[in-house]
């Protein structure tokens, strides 16, 4: 892969968030496409581009209707559990085809998921309502085995007393079982090479929470 990346500096991150990650190769060199459904991100993003200095091109676009230049980028990321939002699986399998078709042949892809073990066991639930705090939160989570969708209501108080302001968000996320991102990897057209468990990069194993996945599109 590093032969390849050397050749072809062209990276896509593929629901990029604020833009952090896309920024640190942006830095490094590499030109970079990201790409988020939110407006509001990628705006952020926008921001700290400028600020920073640092070049980036920003599109507005949901990844399962990714369209940017084909075969083009030597390798797509997606990371912080963002393809785990993408909560049916017709979906997921088209943005994986996207981003096969955005990659030259023999680019890689490398992205993660939170694993059904972690949505089933309130890995979100949490909370800090310490009123000394100028932003306290609390986050509940319900899993639905049927529809293998965990849904994380996310509340937040900010501020105190009378000026205190409170804001609900509401995220949804599904779990995907490791063989059927294999299956969905594969009937893409990529070729699956390895994962690993989240930030130890040990093997998988039972308490898995969260999976970096390997894959590569196949030369042609």
């Amino acid at each position: 892969g590093g032969s390849l990346l050397r050749r072809n500096r062209a990276v896509l991150d593929a629901a990029c968030g604020t833009g952090t990650v896309a920024l640190m190769f942006a830095a490094d060199g590499y030109q970079v496409t990201a790409v988020d459904i939110s407006a509001a991100m990628i705006e952020e993003a926008r921001r700290k581009s400028v600020t920073l200095q640092i070049p980036l091109a920003l599109l507005i676009q949901d990844v399962a209707e990714l369209s940017v230049e084909p075969s083009r980028y030597a390798l797509c990321i997606s990371l912080f559990d963002s393809l785990n939002y993408v909560t049916v699986p017709a979906r997921l399998h088209q943005a994986f085809l996207r981003i096969h078709d955005a990659l030259v042949p023999g680019g890689f892809f490398i992205f993660d998921l939170n694993t059904p073990l972690a949505l089933r066991s309130h890995m979100f639930d949490q909370e800090d309502l310490n009123p000394q705090e100028p932003v306290r939160y609390r986050w509940r989570s319900t899993y639905d085995e049927r529809t293998c969708l965990c849904t994380v209501c996310m509340e937040f108080w900010i501020g105190s007393g009378a000026e205190t302001s409170k804001c609900t968000e509401i995220h949804v996320q599904r779990a995907y079982e490791h063989a059927e991102v294999l299956q969905l990897l594969e009937e893409a057209g990529f070729q699956f090479l390895e994962a690993l468990e989240a930030y130890t990069f040990d093997p998988l194993r039972p308490t898995t929470d969260r999976v970096f996945y390997i894959a590569q599109r196949l030369e042609t």
